[in-house]
């Protein structure tokens, strides 16, 4: 394939297909972390880091099972993989010293994992394109935390409404966000 579509397939990724505003993938984290500027940069890395290295490792297992006639059994592989993933990067955290202390649990029930291994997996993607499609869905994942949080950094709760305050006008911040992106496509 060549590096024009590769490219493409790239900033798609990040932008049109963002895994979190336009495929609704892990929203949870994601609301939960637009209010804290502290924990992005090593949320999106850890999300990023551990949604490309359980694509990678899910992508051979899902096509050998699908060869196997036991296509079935892809979403069962695909959640022991990322829990055993978490489970090596919680291993290699604690031999470096760091702390990761909530992402950890955050990371392992993120559905925008699974969904990006059964997206990279089943779309018919050779494990070039899956390698890179999940790289710019990570990629886009830790832009979408930037964003919302750019956002809500920006929003003075004093002149919103009380029934606004908090979850509800971070929700609509989102919903705006999302309209934003569905621009790039």
């Amino acid at each position: 394939m060549s590096e024009n579509v590769l490219f493409a397939l790239f900033v798609t990724s990040i932008l049109s297909g963002n895994i979190v505003l336009q495929q609704l993938y892990g929203a949870a984290p994601f609301l939960g972390f637009a209010s804290k500027s502290k924990g992005i940069t090593a949320m999106g890395a850890i999300v990023s880091a551990v949604l490309v290295a359980c694509v990678v490792a899910s992508y051979p297992l899902c096509k050998a099972l699908d060869n196997a006639g036991m296509g079935y059994l892809n979403i069962m592989a695909i959640v022991a993989v990322v829990l055993a993933l978490v489970f090596v990067f919680e291993g290699i955290a604690k031999g470096s010293g760091m702390k990761l202390g909530v992402y950890l649990p955050l990371i392992a029930f993120n559905s925008a994992i699974p969904a990006a291994c059964i997206v990279c997996s089943t779309a018919g993607l050779t494990f070039e394109t899956a390698f890179v499609q999940a790289v710019g869905m990570g990629l886009g994942y830790w832009l979408s935390l930037y964003l919302i949080n750019g956002v809500y950094a920006r929003i003075d709760m004093k002149s919103v409404p009380k029934a606004f305050r908090g979850l509800p006008i971070i929700v609509m911040a989102a919903a705006i966000l999302s309209m934003a992106m569905y621009a790039f496509k």
